[in-house]
């Protein structure tokens, strides 16, 4: 008879999930700064954005990756 008393394993935990597009205050809670500063940062075209409907935008995730490995230069497709 197999015994009864053997531990059971847990799943692997999952890797945390990326987002695609960041809203405003997530992608300010992701780097530690302020909404206003990421408004700020959008309207001196350093942080591209996408549409997400007529009134929001949301800022892709290849942008937080870019200020995180590089800093805050322009975006290059900002022209």
């Amino acid at each position: 008879m197999p015994d009864q008393t053997t531990a059971q394993q847990d799943p692997p935990a999952l890797p945390p999930v990326r987002r695609a597009v960041y809203t405003i205050p997530r992608f300010a809670n992701e780097l530690g700064i302020s909404e206003r500063t990421v408004r700020r940062l959008i309207a001196d075209k350093k942080i591209e954005t996408v549409p997400l409907s007529e009134q929001r935008i949301g800022i892709p995730a290849s942008q937080l990756d870019r200020i995180a490995a590089g800093g805050l230069r322009k975006s290059e497709d900002a022209a």
